[in-house]
């Protein structure tokens, strides 16, 4: 079966307001400026594809929807001065975050087959049915002065081991002699969120599971 999304974000409003456990987004203002500028990166997920050493069986492209929902989120989240100047180096967020918590919300809303407890290592054949696809995330911040290229490497080799270790398979035979067959799709989102002189990448990492029962 094809991943459905049943709903869609609308990105241009949020650009015109110019995937673990991490301590949560302060709101409070220090820096020079009380406003908020968020800028999209656009073709990172070609870019991100070319640092895996492990991802051949993903397909990578950017996505739109994905995008709205990182900006979404960003947008929701209100980040500030303060949290962006505590971004120091390229870390995964988790839960306790705001971004990543109010992400999760709108991926809970949105996404048909979006699961929070799903984690890409856990991706055997057995724990995907024809009726399960799955749709894994991670999301990490890295300081706003880092190259966009930097950032997508250390990204990619942060999740490079997960990959290799989830062994993808392609094709799947059960024991009642059901064939499915396996495609993965990924997608990166990258935004740059200032405020003041203060500033810093969220980066959002989606896999896709689609299933489909070919024969018996």
């Amino acid at each position: 079966m094809k991943l459905k999304k049943i709903a869609s974000l609308a990105l241009a409003g949020i650009m015109a307001v110019s995937m673990l456990t991490a301590c949560g987004e302060g709101t409070s203002n220090s820096g020079s400026s009380s406003s908020e500028n968020t800028n999209p990166a656009t073709g990172v997920s070609a870019t991100f594809a070319s640092y895996l050493k492990n991802g051949d069986r993903v397909t990578f492209a950017d996505d739109s929807e994905y995008q709205g929902y990182l900006a979404s989120a960003i947008e929701k989240s209100s980040i500030k001065y303060d949290t962006l100047d505590d971004a120091t180096k390229v870390e995964a967020i988790g839960n306790g975050n705001k971004p990543f918590d109010k992400l999760d919300e709108i991926l809970e809303k949105s996404v048909i087959g979006y699961n929070t407890n799903k984690t890409i290592d856990q991706w055997t054949t057995g724990g995907v049915s024809e009726t399960t696809d799955v749709v894994y995330i991670n999301m990490w911040r890295a300081p706003g002065d880092m190259a966009q290229n930097v950032v997508l490497k250390q990204v990619a080799a942060n999740i490079d081991n997960d990959l290799k270790d989830s062994k993808l398979v392609n094709v799947y035979t059960d024991t009642d002699k059901n064939v499915y067959e396996y495609d993965y799709t990924g997608s990166v989102s990258m935004q740059k969120v200032e405020d003041g002189s203060a500033s810093a990448w969220y980066v959002l990492l989606t896999i896709s599971i689609d299933v489909t029962k070919t024969s018996k």
